[in-house]
């Protein structure tokens, strides 16, 4: 199995708090977050890890070419320019041609350790073409909200005001070749993921709750309570 980390966002909410870095760069307890994310990959036997990036596109290449332990497993995909979350996709889709795709934001943290969400990938159902981590927002207006029922997504709604309760879409996915041939025939324009291709197949996605805290740091204050939570556990 492959995965993409998608870490080129401009992260224009945090402001000076990035201080010249991209989101994923920023230090979250001992460590750059896209640190603790890659490594969370390896452990689980991921084989090749793609990384996208675009600001500051030096800071994370770098980064990568200077951890020896990550030699010869991460390959760093530099836009200049940006090509949205499912163009990216796309491109590694078309590029490597994966078997599998585990799929994820780089700016995530999370204490989830990814071995649920591989395991029941590995023992899916037939009607289930991948995989999705859930977890429990207090912020769900933020968030895409997942209305599940016996245990099978019935619709996702995008960062509405209305209250469609609180089980979060962590836009950590595994997708399996089927899924990963649809999003080859996305239109050009057809460039987000979460708008332009989820919707689309979220019925044929199985939700695997995460464990532990889910925390989007692109604002200051979520980036404050990652850190926070870094240092106490």
């Amino acid at each position: 199995m492959d995965a993409l980390i998608l870490a080129a966002g401009l992260g224009s909410r945090l402001g000076k708090y990035l201080e010249g870095n991209p989101k994923p760069m920023l230090r979250i307890g001992e460590k750059p977050l896209l640190e603790i994310n890659i490594d969370k990959l390896i452990n689980i036997g991921i084989h090749q890890i793609y990384i996208n990036v675009h600001f500051n596109p030096h800071v994370i290449t770098d980064f990568i070419s200077e951890t020896q332990k990550y030699k010869n497993k991460v390959q760093v995909i530099y836009e200049e320019k940006l090509l949205g979350t499912a163009g990216t996709v796309k491109h590694v889709v078309n590029s490597y041609n994966p078997k599998d795709l585990l799929v994820m934001h780089g700016d995530n943290y999370f204490q989830d350790n990814l071995v649920v969400l591989v395991n029941e990938y590995s023992k899916r159902e037939e009607k289930f073409i991948g995989v999705v981590g859930t977890f429990i927002t207090s912020q769900p207006e933020n968030c895409g909200i997942l209305q599940i029922k016996d245990g099978l997504i019935e619709k996702i709604f995008e960062k509405s005001n209305e209250n469609y309760g609180n089980i979060a879409n962590s836009a950590t996915y595994i997708l399996d070749k089927t899924a990963l041939d649809k999003i080859k025939v996305l239109g050009e324009n057809q460039n987000d993921l979460s708008i332009n291709f989820i919707p689309l197949i979220i019925q044929q996605l199985k939700p695997v709750p995460f464990k532990g805290i889910f925390i989007d740091i692109g604002t200051p204050e979520n980036l404050a309570k990652a850190r926070s939570h870094a240092e106490t556990n």
